[in-house]
Parts: structure tokens; C-alpha cells; sequence
């Protein structure tokens, strides 16, 4: 659901932009209210490169026709609160579009708003508001994340909609993007389930964070050899829609990015280990500043 820098007009990425900052200042709000701790520097870090090594593995979920990946913002959410989780993903999407190409640099804010702010800050408080103390069971969690994935699927089309082209066939755009992307949510719901059941687990082991630290490392680059081997070579849910419609989509990042597309398996293992050293240092001055501020 990487959207390009041609897919909308300048006017709905720059809506974009203004509505990541309305999903920030909300996501900051959640945080002081719920009373979210700052997130282990080396713990976030691991749980945002996760998230950048799923979103290189595409599953097939149209038969010879369409793929999906990871969104992960509600994931993060679960980990870390809807705060650090938008931080994670807009790292995570930055780090795509200026190494890889994947999604332009001109749609990072709307961009962030698909995969953070709707998953990550919407869904995940809202899930937390009606659930309760169920929130954390896995049907809660399964239908969170399938939600999240739904829901930027249509923000998403209507975003595109901003095109003429896709206005002038609305509803074969609005049922294509939103029928692929419940499907993607299935595989979201799956994934995301899965692994937060297994960290929950892993937990009680209470492995050393050296442990941790090299365990999650050694899965990530696995994620990240296996897609370059095995992942679905069918577009994903957003690139499948506009190719039906026979829209044409350009990123200027293509002509400066690295590893245009992950056409580099070092390439990949060298962003994610980039994404893994700067969320690290990152949330480690946060967590610096924020220990200030309370002394004081």
C-alpha cells in the first residue's frame, strides 16, 4: 500500500502531511493519557526493523493476480502504544522510499497516515475504548488488525480518487482496492496474532537481551533471504487495483534510491540494519530526554 508520488495530486499529499501531524498530536495525547513508558530503546528497535523485514515478504492471496504484505502499525501499537508506533512506521516508510523507492517521497505523510495513524493510533484506541479488557485476546487482536488493513485500504482509494482517472470509474476502483485489501487483511490478522502470541511466550523465557537482541536478528534476516527467494512476484493490493484500471503510477526515488525495488539482498539486509542502528538511536535519546525532563 505503498502509494507513489504520481498516484494522488499535490493537494491530497500535502492533505496528507496535515493529517499525519493531526494523528501525531492525537497519538501524543493517547500516550500522556494511558501513561505509555518510553519502549526499551533496543526492544523498539527490533520490533520497527521486524516490521521493514515483513513488509519485503509478499504473499500471494489473488491466485496469479495479486499479493499482500505486513502493515504492521497495529502490531507496533500492541507492542509499544500508538505514539512509538507511528514512530516506528514512519522510520520504517522513510527509510523505504529513500533506499528502495518503495512509496515516494512526497507521499511519506500520506503514506504514514495508511500505515500508522490508521492502524497504529485509530484502530488500535478504538479496539482498546470498546473491548476493555478483552482488547488483548486474540479475537480482539485478529479483528483489530484485519480492521486496520480494511480501513487504509478505503482511506487509501479514496485518496487516489483525488485522480480523475480513478474518479471516472469509482466503483470498479472502490470495490477492487477494498476487496483486496480484506483479503490482506486476513494475512495481517494471521501474521500479526501470531506474533505477538509468540513474543508473549518468549517473554516468560526471559532471555537476556543480548539473546533477544541476536534471536530477532538472525529471523529478520531470514524474513528478508526468504522473500528475495520466495515472496509472491504478483503486484500487491494497491499496485494490483491501479494496473486493473490501467492507471500509471512513477516515483522519483527510482532514479536516486539505492536498491530500487530490493533488487540488492545485501541491499535490503544493509537498509534494514540501517533502519535497526537509527530506531535504536533514536528512542534512546528520546528515552534520554524525556529521564531529563522528569529529574528536573
Amino acid at each position: 500500500m505503498h502509494l507513489g508520488d504520481t498516484m494522488v495530486t499535490p493537494g491530497c499529499a500535502v492533505f496528507g502531511l496535515s493529517t499525519l501531524a493531526l494523528g501525531a498530536g492525537a497519538a501524543y495525547l493517547l500516550h500522556r493519557k494511558q501513561k505509555h513508558q518510553t519502549p526499551q530503546p533496543m526492544r523498539f528497535a527490533l520490533g520497527t526493523a521486524a516490521v521493514f523485514a515483513m513488509q519485503t515478504f509478499n504473499v500471494t492471496v489473488i491466485p496469479d493476480a495479486s499479493s499482500g504484505h505486513l502493515i504492521g502499525g497495529y502490531l507496533l501499537a500492541s507492542w509499544f502504544g500508538p505514539l512509538y508506533a507511528l514512530l516506528g512506521l514512519a522510520m520504517v516508510l522513510a527509510t523505504q522510499s529513500l533506499l528502495f523507492a518503495d512509496g515516494g517521497l512526497a507521499m511519506w505523510g500520506l503514506n504514514s497516515v495508511l500505515m500508522g495513524v490508521i492502524p497504529g493510533v485509530l484502530v488500535f484506541s478504538l479496539v482498546k475504548q470498546f473491548a476493555g479488557k478483552k482488547s488483548d485476546t486474540m479475537l480482539a487482536r485478529a479483528a483489530g488488525s484485519w480492521l486496520s488493513v480494511f480501513g487504509a485500504g478505503l482511506f487509501c482509494s479514496l485518496c487516489v480518487m483525488s485522480r480523475p482517472e480513478a474518479r471516472e470509474q469509482a466503483v470498479t476502483w472502490m470495490s477492487t482496492m477494498v476487496g483486496v485489501h480484506a483479503l490482506i487483511g486476513i494475512v495481517e490478522a494471521i501474521v500479526t496474532v501470531s506474533l505477538l502470541t509468540a513474543v508473549e511466550r518468549i517473554a516468560k523465557l526471559n532471555w537476556s537481551m543480548t539473546m533477544q537482541t541476536a534471536v530477532s536478528c538472525i529471523a529478520m534476516a531470514g524474513i528478508v533471504i526468504a522473500a528475495s527467494f520466495g515472496a509472491s512476484p504478483y503486484p500487491d493490493g494497491l499496485e494490483y487495483s491501479l494496473e486493473h484500471l490501467g492507471l500509471t503510477t512513477a516515483t522519483i526515488e527510482n532514479t536516486i534510491a539505492l536498491w530500487p525495488d530490493y533488487s540488492s539482498l545485501v541491499g535490503t539486509l544493509m537498509g534494514n540494519l540501517i533502519l535497526l542502528s537509527t530506531a535504536a538511536a533514536v528512542v534512546f535519546v528520546l528515552s534520554s530526554l524525556t529521564s531529563k525532563k522528569v529529574s528536573d
